[in-house]
């Protein structure tokens, strides 16, 4: 990255460090430091699950204690030849497996979705230069640079600013552009991973990355497996 580059994309913003969280130096991380702090934190990304197959999903559903009652009474009707009653267990049965692992599948579905809202590349300084990483090698501390157009790589402190506007519609649903500008209030003061810088440009020193992130605890949150219903927590007492 060119020095001319640097300064006409990332020029010193206006206003003062937020009071709150200590900036980091102008030469920003080491390389070595930022290593270790990688190790320690792990990389800036959502983390995916491996998936798994339909049939494993379905055995997962049906060895769900509820699910074992209902199988065991359709066995049961069906010993004793009333096959209207096995009938209706067995579809209550599909029904609540089919219902289930549609659950699990747009769950997953929605956590690979927030991982393709996630920066590819970040501009960072690192030993006093300006470089573009890969975003899962931002580390806490390092002090990176966003301008108009870039997804911001990890939530952070904003540390300075010119017209800095950012969308934060895909974590907030609020469609109007937030303004951001040092020492302010959190909404206005921090940016978010995930977000999309509109118009201006600015430093910001990261705060949490990857799962600690706002968007890393969304997803979190929602591949999370749902917890039992009332029915199930009184079959499972």
């Amino acid at each position: 990255m060119s020095e001319q580059w640097g300064a006409r994309r990332f020029g010193a913003g206006t206003g003062a460090p937020r009071t709150t969280s200590p900036a980091p130096s102008a030469t920003g991380l080491s390389s070595a430091e930022a290593a270790r702090r990688l190790t320690r934190h792990g990389p800036n990304a959502i983390l995916e699950e491996p998936r798994a197959s339909v049939w494993r999903r379905v055995l997962q559903q049906l060895r769900d204690p509820l699910s074992l009652v209902l199988l065991v009474a359709a066995v049961l009707t069906i010993a004793t030849g009333d096959l209207s009653d096995a009938s209706v267990i067995l579809l209550v049965i599909m029904v609540n497996t089919t219902v289930g692992v549609v659950q699990e599948v747009r769950a997953e579905q929605a956590v690979m979705a927030l991982s393709a809202m996630t920066a590819p590349t970040a501009g960072v300084v690192r030993d006093g230069e300006e470089r573009s990483l890969p975003a899962a090698e931002v580390a806490p501390g390092d002090m990176v640079l966003v301008a108009e157009g870039d997804i911001v790589p990890a939530d952070g402190d904003v540390l300075s600013a010119v017209s800095l506007l950012t969308d934060e519609s895909s974590l907030t649903g609020e469609s109007v552009p937030v303004e951001k500008a040092p020492g302010g209030d959190p909404s206005h003061g921090t940016v978010s991973a995930g977000t999309v810088v509109l118009h201006g440009r600015g430093r910001v020193a990261v705060t949490p990355t990857g799962a600690h992130s706002v968007l890393g605890r969304i997803a979190t949150l929602m591949g999370a497996a749902p917890g039992p219903t009332p029915l199930q927590f009184r079959c499972r007492r």
